[in-house]
């Protein structure tokens, strides 16, 4: 019997020396087969890991047919797919995030840009002046009209 067969037979059995021997056994291939397709050595290896772990719990040897080693392979390429989906799922998210950002950034831009500070200023001091002469006694207030109309302020 090879290998692979007394491993999948201990495994259906519960075994957990059999489990140790399937994980020191295809640790390292399945880690290069991930990272294949993450490009993440230790992203690689923490699928794997979670891999194994799902396998242990959810014990379902008895559905293996077609041999170990391709259960295996297929079961893990579905993970790895899976992990892609979600981790383009978040970063279209975070470009979500950052365009809103963005378009929040441009809106101050473009209302700092607009703005003059002299003219809003001014219209200020202005508003300032006009109530201070509003509050003036009437004589002061012809005689600062008459010198503001004149030029002299």
């Amino acid at each position: 019997m090879k290998e692979e067969q007394i491993i999948l037979k201990g495994l259906q059995q519960g075994s957990e020396q059999a489990y140790k021997d399937l994980f020191t056994a295809y640790f390292s291939d399945l880690v290069l087969y991930a990272n294949h397709f993450i490009k993440n050595q230790a992203a690689a290896e923490d699928i794997v890991q979670d891999f194994f772990i799902t396998l242990w719990f959810e014990k379902k040897f008895s559905n293996i047919e077609n041999g170990l080693e391709s259960y295996l392979y297929r079961s893990l390429h579905n993970t790895c797919l899976n992990h892609l989906r979600n981790e383009h799922l978040r970063m279209e998210a975070r470009e979500s995030i950052l365009a809103d950002e963005l378009y929040e950034l441009d809106f101050r831009i473009a209302s700092l840009d607009s703005s003059d500070p002299n003219r809003l200023f001014s219209e200020e001091i202005v508003e300032i002046v006009n109530r201070t002469l509003g509050e003036l006694p009437e004589k002061t207030r012809k005689r600062e009209g008459r010198r503001n109309s004149a030029g002299c302020r």
